[in-house]
């Protein structure tokens, strides 16, 4: 069965899911999404909507391991855990035969780039929400992993880029000419190759993570007349076990490149007049960033030294998920732009000197 906009709904009844009674109104909305897997949000004004996700039909056949499998798993396992229920979207059903995962939608809501974009500045309640949440998915599916089960459900996550000699900087049927640039420009700069190599024998599996944590996979919601701000963590697509310094990085990339692209870099410019021309101030990427990490590390028994580790590791992920992103995000075009170019040039600065970087960048200190 491959689900459309015209059968969803059949299924979610057939699944008992939906009742018959919210479809005679005819007033339920049905939004197509498409990103590694087929999705539908269904809502109506009657009750709570869904979110409904199947693997790609021109992805080829399934098999066991898929990512859906994964993220449904990790479901799961919230559901039964108060903690994380209150961070993820509420699990509904995994139907293994025909890879179709129902979840609650969750709304009203809005990612934490598009807060961003509407509202023009780095919110500081939303990045301490983050922390929190982050730290304690962190903290709570560390303990599954330890007492609990196996996971059998769950992949070894170890980030591609960490391996960048099967790089390839041509032009192919799945390389963009853009995406052959990205990889020109790394390997324009060996030591940067050999930075991002030494990054691999470091990683360590330490946890269950997201594997794919930024600003797009944040659900924000504001509450009420208090104005507090809760946080949901969506799209567990990539999640497995691997190094919880990773998912740190993500979100630490994301708000480096927001900076960035609010930059207008002019050929000859210093790295001063760079910083300067930022429409968003230095002064709010750190304010934001510390409020984020201060949060997240407030939440683990961590002494001094492990805290210093773990932040290193986070800012030289931070700069391998750039060289990632970068690549990842210019799948359809054919020209690099600036802001992409820049964002490569401050990876090499990044990985050189992580720790340095934090403080002078982020403002950050373990």
């Amino acid at each position: 069965m491959i689900l459309t906009r015209q059968n969803v709904l059949h299924y979610l009844v057939q699944a008992d899911h939906l009742g018959l009674d919210r479809i005679v109104n005819g007033d339920i909305q049905i939004v197509s999404r498409e990103s590694r897997n087929r999705a539908f949000a269904v809502s109506d004004a009657r009750g709570p909507g869904f979110f409904v996700k199947q693997h790609r039909p021109d992805e080829g056949h399934w098999s066991g391991g898929s990512t859906l499998e994964s993220e449904a798993h990790i479901y799961a396992l919230a559901a039964a855990n108060d903690r994380l229920e209150a961070l993820l979207p509420p699990f509904q059903s995994f139907d293994s035969e025909h890879q179709i995962l129902v979840i609650g939608l969750v709304e009203p809501a809005e990612t934490l780039r598009a807060q961003h974009r509407r509202t023009g500045t780095l919110s500081l309640p939303a990045a301490k929400a983050v922390g929190h949440a982050l730290a304690t998915c962190h903290i709570e599916f560390g303990k599954t992993l330890r007492f609990g089960p196996p996971n059998a459900s769950l992949a070894k996550h170890r980030p591609w880029i960490l391996r960048p000699d099967r790089l390839d900087p041509h032009v192919t049927p799945s390389q963009s000419a853009a995406q052959a640039r990205v990889i020109s420009i790394v390997q324009d700069h060996p030591d940067l190759i050999d930075r991002l190599r030494a990054l691999e024998p470091g990683w360590r599996v330490n946890g269950i993570i997201h594997g794919d944590m930024k600003w797009d996979n944040c659900l924000v919601t504001n509450e009420g007349a208090s104005g507090d701000t809760t946080v949901t963590l969506i799209d567990w697509e990539m999640a497995g076990t691997g190094d919880v310094a990773w998912d740190v990085g993500g979100i630490l990339q994301s708000y480096i490149v927001a900076w960035i692209r609010s930059t207008r870099p002019r050929s000859g410019d210093t790295a001063a007049s760079i910083a300067a021309s930022a429409e968003i101030p230095l002064s709010a990427l750190q304010q934001a960033a510390r409020g984020f990490w201060n949060a997240y590390a407030s939440r683990l028994d961590l002494d001094r030294r492990a805290t210093a580790t773990l932040l290193s590791s986070a800012v030289a992920y931070a700069a391998a998920r750039i060289v990632q992103t970068a690549f990842e995000a210019t799948s359809d075009d054919a020209l690099v732009s600036a802001h992409m170019i820049l964002a490569l040039q401050f990876t090499a600065n990044m990985l050189a000197g992580p720790e340095a970087v934090a403080g002078s960048l982020l403002g950050l200190a373990a």
